[in-house]
C-alpha cells in the first residue's frame, strides 16, 4: 500500500465526486470506477451541475462558494456564539478545518452553512424551515450529531423532534428501499460491511479497517461543522462550565489528531 503524496491529494475529493457522478443517479453507489460514494443520494443533485463544467472552472466555483459561506458565517456567528472564550475556540478550529476542506476541495463548508442556518431558524421558532436546512446538511450522515447538541441543550421537544426530524428522515430514506441494492451499497460504502477487508481478517487488517472508519468519522476537514456543533452546545452551558468543556474538547481533538497521524504512518489508508 502506498500513501499518496500531498500534491496528489490537492482537490482530491472534488475529483472523486466527478467520478461518482459519472456513474449516474441510479448507479451512484456502484463503485465501477473505484469512487466510493458514502453520501445520501440527493448529494448527486448538489454536485451534478459542476460536472458539466471543466474541472478547472469547477474548482474556482467551489472555492468561491466556500469563501462566501465562511465569510457569511463569520459575520453572523455573534447571533449564536456570544461568549468570548467559546468564540475563539470555534474560530480557531474553523480556521484549521477550513484549510483542510479547501486543500481537499471537500464539501464540509456546505454542512456548516446548512446547520448554521438550521440553528438560526430554530432560535427564531421557524421549526419547519430549520428542518429543511437540517436535511440539506445531512447528505454526510455524521452531521446528524447536530440533533444530539440541540437535544442536550433542550432546545427542541421530543414531539417536535419526531415531527420535524425523525418522520421526514424516514421519508427521505424511502428511495433506499425502492431502488434495488441502494441501501446495501450505501452502507457498504460507509464501511458497515467491510468493503475494504481482505478475505482473511488478521490483526493488522482489523486495525486498518478501524482506522479507516475512524478517519471517515473524524477527518480534520469535518471539524468545520463539528466545531460549530460543539460551539452551540458549549454556549448553552453555565459560564463556570464553559472553560471545562472547551479544554476537554481541545484535548480530545488533539489526541484524535495525534493518534490518526501516527497510525496512518504505519497503516496507510491506500
Amino acid at each position: 500500500m502506498i500513501t499518496p503524496s500531498l500534491f496528489e491529494l490537492v482537490d482530491g475529493d472534488y475529483l472523486l465526486w466527478v467520478d461518482m457522478i459519472e456513474n449516474g443517479f441510479f448507479n451512484l453507489y456502484d463503485n465501477t470506477n473505484d469512487a466510493y460514494c458514502p453520501y445520501l443520494y440527493y448529494w448527486f443533485f448538489y454536485f451534478y451541475p459542476l460536472t458539466l463544467l471543466p474541472n478547472e472552472i469547477g474548482f474556482f466555483i467551489w472555492d468561491g462558494l466556500r469563501l462566501t459561506v465562511i465569510f457569511y458565517v463569520l459575520f453572523k456567528i455573534d447571533e449564536i456564539i456570544k461568549n468570548d472564550k467559546n468564540y475563539f475556540f470555534w474560530l480557531a478550529f474553523t480556521i484549521i478545518a477550513f484549510y483542510f476542506d479547501q486543500f481537499l476541495n471537500n464539501a464540509n463548508f456546505l454542512i456548516l452553512f446548512f446547520l448554521f442556518q438550521s440553528y438560526r431558524m430554530l432560535l427564531k421558532e421557524k421549526k419547519g424551515v430549520a428542518s429543511i436546512y437540517f436535511f440539506l446538511a445531512i447528505f454526510k450522515i455524521n452531521a446528524i450529531i447536530y440533533l444530539l447538541a440541540i437535544l442536550i441543550n433542550k432546545e427542541i421537544r421530543v414531539k417536535d423532534l419526531f415531527l420535524y426530524y425523525i418522520f421526514p428522515f424516514i421519508c427521505i430514506m424511502i428511495p433506499y428501499f425502492i431502488i434495488p441494492n441502494y441501501l446495501y451499497q450505501w452502507l457498504n460504502n460507509l464501511g458497515f460491511f467491510g468493503c475494504d477487508l481482505p478475505s482473511e481478517l488478521d490483526l493488522i487488517n482489523l486495525i486498518r479497517l478501524i482506522i479507516i472508519v475512524f478517519w471517515k468519522m473524524f477527518q480534520f476537514s469535518q471539524w468545520l461543522f463539528y466545531a460549530f456543533v460543539v460551539g452551540i452546545f458549549i454556549e448553552k452551558q453555565k459560564d463556570e462550565r464553559k472553560k471545562f468543556y472547551i479544554i476537554t474538547y481541545v484535548i480530545i481533538t488533539i489526541l484524535i489528531g495525534i493518534i490518526l497521524s501516527i497510525t496512518i504512518l504505519f497503516f496507510p489508508l491506500y
